[in-house]
């Protein structure tokens, strides 16, 4: 005889509890803006600035990229935020072949260039490649130069290789452009008309945390214990399970969309491991509800056969829903891991702390289910 068991309000009080306190440690004001000196421009690519001379009439650009490959930089203007500014022209840098080069760009091609010379380097190394170099405020240059005005936000350009290429060439996706205040570090690095790909990011996290992180877990337990949870109406579990899965699909939703968003104002699709097992688990998401609403239906009578298309169906439901859950757990430690190589180090460990106490509360949910 199957034993019979139930969570106590105490337990589901006490697990909930838990994730209220998590999510009050996520700090969000303190990372949502950068300084002029830390500017994060795509994946595993930022940007440094310092004013430098006794007038502090020259500043020192670095770009780093924690891989392997060319980088390029540069300033451009007018509105574009394009490679040749709308044919105006654009003041491009790159490291290149152990070097770096100058390039006044028009078009959409590259001349040979100009060497930089003094204290410029480029420096491509297993998993990192560096780019510093120094230049005047004031270029004095109508031709093949542009001015930076600290108190004026300067459209940028930039853009990488793939791994190990060494030599400048075409960037494919991995490119971007903002309005920045590249010489005023005590004014918000970015165009405040540009945070809106942050208020999506954070968006972003929230919902599919949400969502994958307790949500959609929780469901998934109430489907597998709360039908043998003694004093409960027959099938309630049914009921509670499609009510929490749907709102954790709704957030997912929300996310996805929030992540598109994101990814139209600061970033390129589906160029890193996060976006794509993302998709890959967004779809899987959205077919259980589907799939769910096109079951067989299971025997009144519990003593009876389940039929071959009820075996095959619960089959594909739980093994696909299982599938799903791993994947967007193991999804939300890479979008961790994404989140800090843009620099956003505080973030990580208050996204691991709900994380962590999530895991808590599951785990608090499934020892009651078995113990009590």
């Amino acid at each position: 005889m199957m034993r019979k068991k139930y969570i106590s309000s105490n337990s589901i009080c006490t697990t909930f509890a838990i994730m209220l306190l998590s999510i009050c440690s996520m700090n969000i004001a303190n990372v949502a803006i950068v300084s002029a000196k830390d500017i994060s421009l795509l994946d595993g690519m930022t940007l440094t600035t310092e004013l430098v001379g006794e007038k502090s009439d020259r500043i020192m650009i670095q770009v780093v990229m924690n891989m392997k490959t060319w980088v390029g930089f540069g300033i451009s203007q007018g509105t574009g935020m394009s490679m040749n500014s709308h044919s105006k022209g654009s003041e491009v840098y790159a490291c290149t072949d152990g070097s770096v080069r100058k390039y006044w760009v028009t078009g959409y091609s590259l001349d040979a260039g100009t060497s930089v010379a003094g204290s410029a380097t480029c420096k491509q190394t297993t998993g990192r490649t560096e780019m510093t170099f120094t230049r005047p405020l004031k270029t004095n240059d109508t031709t093949t130069g542009l001015d930076i005005t600290p108190t004026k936000y300067q459209p940028i350009i930039y853009a990488h290789g793939t791994a190990n290429q060494l030599t400048v060439g075409y960037h494919e996706n991995n490119k971007g452009g903002q309005e920045v205040k590249l010489a005023n570090p005590n004014a918000p690095a970015i165009k405040p008309t540009k945070r809106n790909a942050e208020v999506a990011l954070w968006a972003h996290i929230i919902f599919m945390i949400l969502s994958w992180g307790f949500l959609l877990p929780l469901g998934v337990v109430v489907a597998n214990r709360m039908r043998d949870v003694a004093d409960v109406a027959k099938d309630s579990w049914f009921h509670v399970h499609r009510a929490v899965q749907y709102i954790g699909w709704t957030l997912q939703v929300f996310g996805f969309v929030a992540a598109v968003i994101y990814c139209q104002l600061y970033s390129a699709h589906f160029t890193v491991n996060h976006t794509k097992i993302g998709l890959a688990v967004v779809i899987l998401g959205t077919l259980q509800p589907l799939n769910a609403f096109l079951r067989p239906h299971a025997p009144i009578d519990p003593s009876e056969t389940k039929s071959c298309n009820r075996l095959v169906w619960e089959i594909a439901h739980k093994g696909s829903g299982y599938l799903a859950i791993f994947g967007g757990i193991a999804n939300i430690w890479l979008g961790i891991l994404l989140v800090k190589s843009k620099g956003y180090t505080l973030i990580v460990s208050n996204v691991a702390s709900f994380l962590f106490f999530t895991g808590v509360g599951f785990v608090v949910i499934n020892y009651y289910c078995y113990t009590c």
